[in-house]
């Protein structure tokens, strides 16, 4: 078993496939639909707990936090997010920054609970009752994702504002220019 961990960018596939191909620190931002998704702390540290600044003794401990592959459940009025697509994960409150780059594999919406919950599996935060209390406050957006590293720096709101990116801190997902979405990769390469 190997895998090519050079991209050859001759080879004509889709975003999800380079990224599974080449991944997972290898994106694509060129012909790439890319969202700012904010996450509030607690959130962010049980599905990012390797970006946080203070480590756990033990991270890890659950299935979607220990995984590359997960999901990430709102109520944003945002539609449809392609497969492929990036995720630029913006952590609210404390940090007030992108932190976490993730590549989406594919996203449903939905009133109904139990398509969610059968939908997102064990990739996601949220306990299935939870899920009932989003759906009964209107229609869920589930996005899968698969993680494609967390920022080695932060990118912080002040540097976003100052390069256009946004106006204030998001309280919802915005889909992002390429030009935009470019900027923030080139800031703060993830992790290898």
């Amino acid at each position: 078993m190997s895998k090519h961990l050079t991209p050859n960018a001759s080879v004509e596939i889709t975003a999800l496939e380079f990224h599974i191909r080449y991944g997972p620190r290898h994106f694509r931002t060129a012909g790439t639909d890319s969202y700012i998704v904010p996450v509030m702390p607690q959130y962010h540290n049980m599905l990012f707990p390797e970006s946080d600044h203070q480590l756990s003794l033990l991270p890890g401990r659950t299935t979607f936090g220990n995984s590359i592959r997960k999901a990430y459940l709102c109520r944003a009025p945002i539609k449809k997010i392609s497969p492929g697509a990036n995720l630029f994960f913006y952590r609210s409150h404390d940090y007030k920054a992108a932190t976490v780059v993730g590549v989406a594999e594919g996203c449903i919406r939905s009133f109904d609970a139990v398509e969610i919950a059968r939908y997102v599996g064990k990739r996601t935060v949220y306990s299935f009752n939870e899920i009932k209390t989003m759906c009964a406050l209107g229609e869920v957006l589930a996005i899968l994702f698969r993680q494609a590293g967390a920022f080695s720096k932060p990118v912080g709101l002040s540097d976003l504002v100052n390069a256009s990116i946004l106006k204030a801190a998001p309280q919802s997902i915005m889909c992002l220019m390429e030009s935009k979405a470019e900027w923030l990769t080139k800031q703060s390469k993830p992790l290898r």
